[in-house]
């Protein structure tokens, strides 16, 4: 199952799982929920308002039933399945901006009238009949199914209201000028048959004719003069390091059964299990409403309630508000459910399902751990020894040969490398090459660590300047250079005269038919939108959608030119499709829209501080 989703995380269902989880969100909003206590870990911090991952978490999963439901049947998605496809990222950063927003508006003092509130929630089709009237049991049934008030909503919708306000600020833009907008519309509808022709002068260099071509010693010099600069051989070094492989030490490392058994007493602590509860809870927004539900699950109608019901396993008390975590783990029996307890946010009703006792795992099955933490601790010793008798002989005049044979470590003759080279051989690695160019020739430096397991002693044995090399030393670079130069020249008068054949196709396919270095390539009945998937270069997809039908047009790409001819076109009527313009239009104004409202953002973003936790969005499950 999870395999189809992963493969499915692209298609329509997709799409409308994701909008339907986003949409819920944009009802209800954040409204307090998320504020975090002290010891609660978090998931984002947006300005003073802290987003915490046990609220997040509990959050994502009403918006995953929410959305399982809206389906009803034809398609579901697990919260599990969710975060594998990334979409609690995409919930997280829509909760950020709904919050910068809110943040900004509280700061800039912005409010909403309550008629204007109470309008935009009649409105809201989620509260309307199938005529589109605002229906008062529909609307009750809502509020009283996801345990939200209608204060509440009311809040809410009003921030909702005062951040369109806000943007509507910023995005302005409500019209395009016909002008503009139907030319794009034509460019973007119309279909045309196109005909390419490319010309790589690379290939063409293949043509026996350039493998035979002589290039005589002016114009090697003439060429030369002119391109010296780009010849230019940047500085180069060579070193001799020392190296200190901490795995190939630790790898001879044995330990008695005494050595295991006294490190295990020794840090018995570490091996200690806490106390863990796996944990339902249920949150409601008033004293009234947790003390029916309280009293409907004593009566064990608790599948009743389980579309609101948020499941956490192996809890400690870190994992809860304080003021429920007191509770939770004062109780010493299981099942058991606790009495509402009033938190920041409202009210929590907690199902204690099951206590697992805190213990000390035994050293069975904890061998493999007390070895590696005996292992880290006798390399850490022994690293730090071996390094400081490295440096206190390299301070009485050793070699780093001579040391590298006393302790039997591995040395690496780097051969010559330049400051930025991409490609580095022989085990060499970037702070090798930092070091290299911190330190002076013949100078030994000091022990430098890579990451916990290499190590390393640098020595500079020569330097070479950096310098534009003598003709001869790139004698063959610079007839290639030569060869490609004319090979572009030539490409250019093919190309040229492959555009003036326009309307003549029998002297073009024996232009072609000639030329096996001339790639030619026909797209058959496409618009820009479709023909956009081929990849083509921006340049060449521009002039085919621009230029008139029957003409060639001659554009230069990265990789040679391209002879763009469009032989057909099917004009659009704008009469016939003023469905799809009047979209076309409104979709370019959102596009220009969006565009502005992310730049926005962005600048709030970076005015207020945004900072989310990578670590904790993905364990969340954990």
């Amino acid at each position: 199952m999870l395999h189809f989703f992963r493969s499915k995380a692209s298609s329509w269902i997709m799409k409308i799982i994701l909008g339907l989880i986003l949409l819920s969100f944009g009802l209800w909003g954040v409204s307090g929920i998320f504020a975090g206590h002290a010891n609660q870990q978090i998931v984002a911090k947006v300005g003073d308002v802290k987003i915490g991952k046990e609220y997040f978490l509990h959050v994502l999963q009403q918006r995953v039933r929410e959305a399982n439901k809206a389906l009803k049947g034809t398609a579901s998605i697990t919260v599990e399945q969710a975060i594998s496809l990334g979409i609690h990222k995409v919930l997280l950063n829509e909760i950020v901006n709904k919050t910068i927003l809110d943040i900004e508006s509280r700061d800039l003092k912005l409010t909403a009238g309550l008629g204007s509130i109470k309008a935009l929630i009649k409105s809201d089709p989620i509260f309307t009949d199938k005529n589109g009237h605002f229906d008062r049991d529909k609307y009750e049934e809502i509020l009283k199914r996801s345990s939200v008030t209608e204060e509440q909503l009311i809040a809410d919708k009003g921030k909702s209201l005062i951040n369109m306000q806000l943007l509507s600020a910023v995005t302005a833009i409500s019209n395009i000028p016909a002008t503009l907008s139907i030319e794009m519309f034509k460019m973007m509808m119309e279909e045309r048959y196109i005909k390419l022709y490319s010309i790589d002068p690379v290939q063409l260099m293949n043509k026996k004719s350039y493998k035979k071509m002589k290039i005589d010693a002016a114009e090697m010099e003439q060429h030369y003069g002119e391109k010296k600069e780009s010849y230019k051989v940047p500085e180069k070094r060579r070193a001799t390091i020392l190296v200190i492989n901490a795995d190939q030490i630790a790898k001879n490392y044995k330990f008695s059964k005494s050595d295991i058994q006294q490190a295990y007493e020794e840090k018995i602590g570490d091996y200690a299990i806490p106390e863990k509860r796996d944990v339902i809870i249920w949150t409601a927004s008033d004293k009234k409403t947790a003390n029916a539900l309280h009293k409907d699950l004593k009566k064990g109608h608790v599948k009743k309630h389980k579309d609101t019901e948020t499941v956490i396993n192996n809890v400690t008390p870190d994992d809860l508000q304080d003021v429920v975590s007191e509770v939770v783990f004062d109780v010493s029996k299981a099942p058991f459910i606790t009495d509402p307890i009033k938190t920041e946010d409202g009210y929590q009703i907690v199902k204690i399902k099951k206590i697992k006792a805190s213990h000390t795992q035994p050293l069975a099955v904890v061998k493999a751990q007390v070895i590696d933490d005996l292992r880290q601790q006798k390399l850490s010793e022994d690293i730090a020894t071996l390094t400081q008798t490295i440096e206190d002989e390299v301070s009485g005049g050793s070699t780093l040969e001579e040391i590298a044979r006393n302790h039997k470590l591995n040395i690496i003759n780097s051969g010559f490398f330049h400051k930025s080279q991409r490609k580095l051989n022989n085990g060499i690695v970037p702070e090798m090459v930092k070091a290299a160019y911190d330190q002076a020739v013949g100078e030994d430096g000091p022990v430098v660590e890579v990451n916990q397991s290499k190590l390393f002693i640098l020595r500079v044995d020569a330097v070479q300047p950096e310098h534009i090399p003598e003709l001869d030393a790139v004698k063959d670079t610079v007839r290639t250079d030569i060869l490609l130069k004319k090979a572009k020249d030539e490409a250019v008068i093919i190309a040229k005269k492959l555009q003036s054949m326009s309307g003549n196709k029998k002297a073009t396919d024996e232009l072609v038919r000639a030329n096996a270095f001339i790639q030619s390539k026909t797209i058959g009945w496409k618009t820009m939108q479709t023909v956009a998937k081929d990849k083509l270069d921006p340049k060449v997809l521009e002039k085919a959608f621009s230029q008139k039908t029957g003409v060639r047009d001659l554009v230069e790409t990265p990789s040679g030119f391209v002879v763009v001819e469009t032989i057909y076109t099917k004009p659009v009527e704008i009469e016939s499709k003023l469905r799809e313009y009047k979209e076309t239009k409104n979709m370019l104004m959102e596009v220009l829209n969006q565009d502005i409202f992310g730049q926005y953002i962005d600048a709030l973003k970076e005015k207020h501080g945004v900072e989310t936790y990578d670590e904790e969005m993905d364990t969340l499950l954990s």
